[in-house]
């Protein structure tokens, strides 16, 4: 069954001090946002990437990423969620990855590290590595029932470059296929070859592939750490890609 897409949602936004392999050519800092896609599906909302939580209930060490971000603001999703049946609407996430700023919105909310959607399941291709995370905020391990990283109407391309487990997903909306990439496609600029890597990662072998069919296609794709755009249709130019079609995320 095809899922509806409601809005994606600016959670948040911050700086980030790149490795010295990354952004080579860009000043100190560079500057990312959270993108986050939220659906209708059958039993509720279904929410890809939920992001960064409070970053200010972040424990310290967790991520030796965290001393890279300097976050300016956060928390859009739930105030998203407030006007479309609160945190008890999500039924369901889809997960790319374990790091803080694409998870840490699951535990993190008004300073409590407890669990913010109180019915949802998550899907994951690397339950151990979410259950790790679960354990450093909580002391527990079993805080959210995992599912595996599949669903009707989605297919998923998984590889353990820049995480364990980190899993492209490419779902069926009634507006046509999405792809939520996660980091394996931030932003656009990632579209050049130049930057068609992220951190210390080689791309993975599918990736290519997955970006000439999205092309070829006309899929949205969801560029999760965008900050001027979120959904993004693209095509072939020269040994690369341009955007044909933009979508800003929504502010809460």
């Amino acid at each position: 069954m095809a899922l509806e897409l409601i809005a994606v949602v600016r959670d948040a936004s911050f700086g980030y001090v790149p490795h010295a392999r990354f952004f080579e050519a860009h000043a100190e800092r560079v500057r990312f946002a959270a993108n986050v896609a939220v659906f209708r599906g059958p039993e509720g909302l279904v929410v890809a990437d939920p992001g960064p939580g409070d970053p200010s209930c972040w424990i310290e060490g967790l991520d030796e990423e965290a001393e890279r971000m300097s976050f300016t603001e956060w928390g859009g999703l739930l105030r998203f969620l407030e006007k479309h049946g609160g945190t008890e609407a999500v039924a369901e996430v889809l997960l790319t990855h374990q790091h803080p700023d694409h998870l840490c919105a699951l535990f993190t909310r008004e300073g409590r590290h407890e669990r913010t959607f109180p019915r949802a399941a998550v899907r994951t291709a690397a339950p151990d590595e979410f259950a790790r995370y679960c354990r450093a905020y909580l002391g527990r391990g079993d805080v959210y029932p995992l599912l595996a990283a599949e669903r009707e109407g989605a297919e998923t391309f998984t590889s353990d470059k820049h995480a364990v487990g980190h899993t492209a997903w490419r779902v069926e909306t009634t507006e046509g296929p999405l792809v939520l990439w996660g980091d394996y496609l931030p932003t656009a600029t990632h579209l050049l070859p130049r930057f068609r890597r992220f951190l210390y990662d080689e791309p993975p072998a599918f990736l290519e592939g997955l970006l000439e069919r999205s092309a070829a296609e006309g899929a949205w794709n969801l560029l999760f750490h965008d900050p001027r755009r979120a959904l993004v249709r693209f095509g072939r130019r020269g040994g690369g890609y341009r955007t044909v079609e933009e979508r800003l995320a929504e502010t809460p």
